[in-house]
């Protein structure tokens, strides 16, 4: 028991046999065991291939599959895959094996399936801000060299380009950038930015100097001066400008050769030379800091009594003589302090002087002091 030709089950299965005569008599019994091996493998089957998005701001995906289907002859056939559903996909393409492995310990042939995790997310690219670029006047445009776009991606290999490219020569007026950034997986992103070429109107510098002088009449006899003083005698520390409004004071020489003082605030103009030009423009497109400073080259003033000398209606022996103050001056221009550049520029300021000037009477003039501020302008 149990007989011959039953089922039996895989493991071991002990048959009890006992023998019975004709008289009804039995024998002891007598055992022996049966086992049956299980040696069939279980079959499995994997599920179909999956193609899934990333993650948002992943270079991946976690993706959860289905289980395998496993069949076998007996039960408690499990099944593993590698790598195990709920595990974190790179973008690509991914090979998932899996295994059935019954109680018998019999392994199934390994199915494969795919998991593919595209990646679908555009990257992000920040354009660098519009530009302006100035050109001395006669120039058609410039070379640019300008910043990369700023560019991120949830994966690497991220790689940009513009056009027209940095370095390009930009002709004067607005040109377009655009910048497009593009990953490996074909997703593409822009930004665009200006670039502004402008031609300087105006290669000038304007100086503000400020010329102290005195004026001497040579003459045996005393004189009346008139015009505008500037400071009393043999006083230079308390030397000021008299308000605009102030009018003409007649100031009497009360020593033959005295010296009168006076100042006179002079504006004017120069022209700055190309090479300094080049150098300014080339600081401004770096966003460095121009700077100016300005000096008298020394021994360098001069004057001249000019003809045209003339009459003062209603004053007795006056006369209105124009004289020229003419001086050169050292200016120097700075990019964030270190010099880029010098270069002198004269100075010429005619005045007309109210003088008594009689007959044999001849001029003496000297500039004493200079103060010179330069303001920086060029093309405005």
């Amino acid at each position: 028991d149990p007989p011959s030709g039953s089922f039996f089950p895989v493991g071991t299965t002990q048959v009890t046999c006992i023998a019975t005569d004709a008289s009804g008599n039995e024998s002891e019994p007598c055992m022996f065991e049966i086992t049956v091996n299980d040696t069939e493998p279980p079959i499995i089957s994997c599920p179909d291939d999956i193609i899934q998005d990333n993650d948002p701001g992943q270079c991946g995906a976690i993706v959860n599959y289905p289980d395998p289907v496993v069949m076998d002859n007996c039960p408690g056939a499990t099944s593993a895959c590698d790598p195990p559903s709920g595990s974190f996909f790179p973008v690509g393409t991914t090979q998932v094996t899996c295994i059935a492995t019954d109680a018998s310990g019999n392994e199934s042939e390994p199915c494969m399936f795919e998991i593919t995790v595209n990646d679908t997310e555009p990257p992000t690219i920040s354009c660098p801000e519009d530009i302006v670029v100035l050109v001395p006047p006669g120039e058609t445009g410039a070379v640019v060299n300008y910043p990369a776009p700023i560019v991120t991606d949830n994966c690497p290999g991220v790689i940009s380009s513009c056009l027209p490219a940095s370095g390009s020569f930009f002709p004067v007026g607005i040109t377009e950038i655009t910048c497009t950034a593009e990953d490996t997986s074909g997703n593409k992103a822009e930004c665009t930015f200006n670039i502004r070429v402008e031609v300087a109107e105006v290669n000038t510098l304007r100086l503000d100097v400020l010329l102290s002088h005195d004026v001497q009449v040579v003459t045996d006899a005393t004189l009346e001066i008139e015009g505008l003083l500037c400071q009393p005698r043999n006083n230079r520390e308390t030397q000021r400008l008299l308000p605009p409004e102030t009018s003409p004071e007649c100031i009497n020489a009360q020593m033959v050769y005295d010296w009168i003082s006076f100042c006179k605030e002079v504006q004017s103009e120069v022209s700055i030379p190309p090479e300094c030009s080049a150098a300014i423009l080339e600081c401004r497109n770096a966003g460095g800091n121009v700077t100016i400073q300005c000096d008298v080259v020394s021994e360098s003033s001069r004057f001249f009594v000019l003809d045209g000398i003339r009459d003062v209606p209603g004053i007795p022996g006056a006369s209105i003589v124009p004289i020229r103050f003419r001086v050169l001056l050292r200016i120097q221009y700075f990019c964030d302090a270190i010099p880029v550049c010098e270069f002198e520029a004269p100075i010429c300021h005619v005045e007309d002087m109210v003088l008594c000037y009689p007959e044999g009477t001849f001029i003496k003039t000297k500039i004493n002091q200079i103060q010179c501020v330069g303001h920086y302008c060029p093309f405005d």
